[in-house]
């Protein structure tokens, strides 16, 4: 009986491993890209909370040095915060890029593995023909046996002791 061999083995096994590359590129995309949003949401929030220390009411006394200062840290945590969603932008586009790129080595990893699956279908059915031909051989040469036994039993002249001889189950 022979066994299954996919020819194209070696290249289901490169397949997989080019898939699992790009799967972990794309991971690392994701998890840069989130990292990146963190730091926005932190640099948001360092500006609620210094919008908040510095809360100016109304007929409250207020310094120019606190108010310059106040401007210029606004000003910079701004500045700072649009940079980091220019970033973030770059890295929502690699991460885009990363995904389409593990799709397609997805899709081909399956196409090879359609493949195998239907070669392996093909193999168990031509098994599956070779064993009823096996069997088939088996009940023939049993069925010749018994009629060629039967003949010569047939054949044997008047008088003589026949030996009956007990079946082979197979």
């Amino acid at each position: 009986m022979k066994r299954f061999i996919f020819k194209l083995e070696g290249v289901l096994k490169y397949r997989i491993t080019i898939e699992t590359l790009a799967k972990n590129a794309y991971q690392d995309a994701l998890r840069i890209l989130n990292i990146e949003k963190e730091k926005l949401k932190n640099l948001q929030h360092d500006l609620s909370n210094l919008l908040q220390a510095y809360n100016i009411q109304a007929g409250s006394v207020v310094y120019s040095e606190n108010l310059a200062f106040l401007a210029k840290c606004t000003l910079q945590l701004s500045h700072l915060i649009e940079q980091q969603k220019k970033t973030i932008k770059e890295k929502e586009s690699i991460a885009r890029k990363k995904f389409q790129e593990w799709n397609r080595k997805r899709m081909d990893l399956k196409v090879i593995e359609r493949l195998k699956e239907k070669k392996w279908k093909e193999y168990l059915i031509e098994m599956d023909k070779e064993d009823q031909k096996f069997q088939d051989e088996i009940f023939l040469a049993k069925k010749i046996r018994e009629s060629s036994e039967a003949e010569t039993a047939l054949s044997e002249p008047p008088g003589t002791l026949l030996q009956i001889q007990p079946m082979e189950h197979l």
